[in-house]
């Protein structure tokens, strides 16, 4: 799981003298936490330190990357400068900034932790590069003189205050900062006090014990209800007294003045049904209905049915010859018209017996199929003549009603020369 680090950090400075070289090291110290606000205790952890020069994201004149182990208590001490060299750093010109990234167990991520300003005491670093005052001239030697006065206390700021971190147990006591040399004569600086160590977490506080008060004794058990009584039996209903008897009925009274003509009574009861009459005589004959609408489509019927034929010979012929015809009559546009046709041809002087016909409604144009009887060559050289047939079905339409004229048209296939023989045309209507 991924952990957003904080860290609280506390820079110790070294100290510098005006008579020994300073060293060139920072003492870093922080606390890493995790985002729930917790230490992260004995792990592994990468810091990497830049300085930028004159702003906070201005150019970088030191880097360094060290690793280090937070302790039991999520801190770690490192020294800025242990890896680089913090020497070529230009301490007296312009301000300096420290940005600090952090990687925790080391996965190659460094996650930015900020970037703060550094505050006058890095910059007591620079005294270690100040130039040396000039040298008095070589006098005769004097009488010693009196004990120089004790150079100034130098002032070391305070660097900023961390995060308050969660209450841990007390920590141990941090060591004393490096007590800086005393100074001598004029010009001496007395180096910087060190910080106080940080503070150790507070331990965590035991849980509160529960009280001590007892269970409380069961309640008793409810007494049982005691059994209802049963309810008593309905006295029986009184008998009804029979009806008394009619009196008789008085003499009529006289007959007294009309009076107002009181309200319509109600209806009386119904008279018993009469006996039969005598059935009477036949009536004339009504008038022939007019004839009711023609039925829904799908019932059909034959409206009309015509037939022909001609016994006679039909012999070769170049072109369509009509043979037969036929009348009907259809009442409406959308009857059909259903032809038949039946005979046969003989072949005659050994020629092929093979035609073509057709019917049609020669009223409206209409044609139908073209049948084919016989085979081309089969009575070459034949001793005896071979037979066609004119037997066909045919379904044609009509535009209009009224009376169409259906004919037979019969054409030979190839050559030769035949007779046809009982050759009917049959024809017959069907409509709604």
């Amino acid at each position: 799981m991924k952990q957003k680090i904080y860290i609280l950090s506390a820079i110790l400075l070294a100290s510098v003298t005006m008579f020994s070289q300073a060293p060139q090291k920072l003492n870093y110290q922080a606390v890493v936490r995790n985002s729930a606000g917790s230490p992260v205790i004995s792990s592994p952890v990468s810091l990497k330190f830049n300085i930028h020069d004159s702003i906070a994201s201005g150019p970088i004149v030191f880097m360094e990357t060290q690793s280090a182990t937070t302790n039991q208590f999520g801190l770690v001490n490192v020294e800025i400068g242990q890896l680089g060299n913090l020497a070529i750093v230009s301490w007296g010109n312009n301000p300096k900034f420290l940005e600090v990234d952090a990687d925790i167990n080391n996965t190659g991520t460094f996650i930015p932790m900020g970037t703060s300003q550094l505050i006058s005491v890095p910059y007591a670093l620079y005294a270690a590069n100040s130039a040396a005052g000039p040298i008095g001239p070589t006098g005769r030697v004097g009488a010693t003189g009196p004990t120089g006065a004790a150079g100034a206390t130098g002032v070391g700021l305070p660097g900023p205050t961390g995060f308050a971190g969660i209450t841990g147990a007390t920590g141990v006591t941090g060591s004393n900062g490096i007590t800086g040399p005393t100074g001598t004569g004029l010009n001496g600086i007395t180096g910087i006090t060190g910080p106080t160590g940080a503070n150790g977490t507070p331990g965590i506080t035991g849980p509160t014990g529960g009280g001590g008060n007892g269970a409380s004794g069961p309640t008793g058990s409810i007494g049982s209800t005691g059994v209802t009584g049963p309810t008593g039996v309905n006295g029986a209903p009184g008998i009804t007294g029979a009806t008394g008897i009619a009196g008789a009925a008085g003499p009529t009274g006289l007959n007294g003045l009309p009076g107002i003509t009181g309200p319509s009574g109600a209806d009386g009861n119904a008279g018993p049904t009469g006996l039969p009459g005598s059935p009477g005589s036949t009536g004339p004959s009504g008038a022939t209905g007019i004839t009711g609408p023609t039925g829904a489509a799908g019932s059909f019927m034959i409206k009309d049915f015509a037939t022909n034929f001609d016994g006679g010979p039909y012999s070769e012929s170049t072109s369509y010859t009509q043979v037969l015809f036929v009348t009907v009559t259809t009442t409406l546009a959308t009857d059909k018209i259903i032809v038949a046709t039946s005979g046969y041809s003989n072949e005659t002087n050994q020629d092929d017996a093979c035609v073509y016909f057709y019917v049609e409604n020669n009223t409206d144009g209409i044609i139908g199929e073209t049948i084919q009887s016989g085979t081309q060559g089969d009575g070459q050289n034949s001793p005896w003549g071979t037979t066609s047939s004119f037997a066909g079905n045919f379904v044609l339409t009509c535009n209009s009603a009224g009376t169409k004229t259906i004919a037979l048209y019969v054409k030979t296939c190839y050559s030769g020369s035949y007779n046809g023989n009982n050759i009917r045309l049959t024809a017959t209507v069907l409509g709604n």
